[in-house]
């Protein structure tokens, strides 16, 4: 068991916000990482970021039980209610925050949880040091 605490959940979260942050903080507590300042921002923002789509999610299923899911363009035409685009893009958001920290988002609902740590996954500040590090052994000739 590691003696790692996680790293402290924002109040300012809401509820999907905290799940989220929660989840990873906890994660890496037991992995025994601590988590530099970009991770800890980068993971900020993806727990802010779910709390935009909780709310999305909620307006999304408002307009599919009203049976609005497409509302009156700008010529007259039918298009697509902004919701459900706002909240694909915040979905590619959370995966895009989520898999800078090297986690994995999981593509099936096979009771794959969101935030696990990718197999062999090295954070980008560590694929920096081993990069360093493999670039000083090597000898240059011309």
């Amino acid at each position: 068991m590691s003696d790692t605490k996680p790293i402290a959940t924002p109040r300012t979260l809401g509820a999907a916000g905290k799940a989220l942050h929660r989840a990873i903080a906890r994660q890496w507590a037991e992995l025994d990482l601590i988590p530099d300042a970009r991770e800890a921002a980068l993971l900020l923002q993806a727990a802010r970021e779910s709390d935009v789509l909780a709310a999305l999610d909620t307006e999304v299923d408002a307009a599919i039980s009203a049976g609005k899911v497409t509302v009156t363009g700008a010529q007259g035409q039918p298009v697509e209610h902004p919701a459900i685009g706002a909240a694909r893009r915040s979905r590619t958001t959370i995966q895009t925050l989520l898999r800078s920290l090297s986690f994995d988002v999981p593509a099936d609902a096979e009771g794959s949880i969101v935030g696990l740590p990718a197999p062999h996954a090295l954070t980008p500040a560590e694929m920096g040091r081993k990069g360093g590090l493999s670039r000083s052994r090597k000898t240059w000739t011309a």
